[in-house]
C-alpha cells in the first residue's frame, strides 16, 4: 500500500511542477508594461528638462528688462532727454519706449523678446514680454 501512496504522491509533484512558473503571454504583458511605464518617465524627464530651460530663458529675460528699467532710473534726466531706444543684451533683444506722462515723469515700457524651443530639435519660437513703470524726472 506504500507503493501505491508514494507513485500517487510523485505523480502529483510532477503535474504541480508543469503549473508553476509564467507563460509567455504573462511575461510578454510584463514586459509590455514595463516598457509604458519607462518610456512615460522618461517623457516626463523630457518635459521637466525643458521647463527648466524655458523658465531659465525667462528669468534672463525678466533680469535684463530690470536692469533697463534701474538704468533708467539711474540717469536722473529731466523728462526731456528720456528717449525711446533698441538694444540686444545677453541674445535677449530689449526695446524701450518712453511716454511723457507729466512735466516731472515719464512712463517707460520695456519689451524682451527671446527665443524659445518647443522640444529637443525644433525650430523655437519668439516670446515677447511687456514691463512698464513710472520714472520721475530729475
Amino acid at each position: 500500500m506504500n507503493g501505491h501512496r508514494l507513485a500517487t504522491a510523485c505523480a502529483r509533484s510532477r503535474r504541480k511542477g508543469h503549473e508553476r512558473g509564467f507563460t509567455i503571454a504573462e511575461l510578454l504583458v510584463t514586459v509590455t508594461l514595463f516598457t509604458v511605464g519607462v518610456l512615460a518617465i522618461l517623457g516626463t524627464g523630457t518635459f521637466v528638462t525643458r521647463m527648466m530651460g524655458e523658465s531659465t530663458r525667462q528669468t534672463l529675460a525678466t533680469s535684463v528688462a530690470q536692469s533697463r528699467i534701474d538704468q533708467l532710473r539711474s540717469n536722473n534726466w529731466s523728462c526731456a532727454n528720456y528717449q525711446t531706444d533698441s538694444t540686444t543684451t545677453r541674445g535677449i533683444k530689449e526695446v524701450w519706449t518712453i511716454s511723457v506722462m507729466s512735466p516731472r515723469a515719464v512712463s517707460a515700457s520695456v519689451s524682451v523678446t527671446y527665443a524659445t524651443q518647443r522640444y529637443a530639435g525644433a525650430q523655437g519660437y519668439q516670446r515677447t514680454q511687456r514691463y512698464q513703470s513710472v520714472i520721475l524726472c530729475g
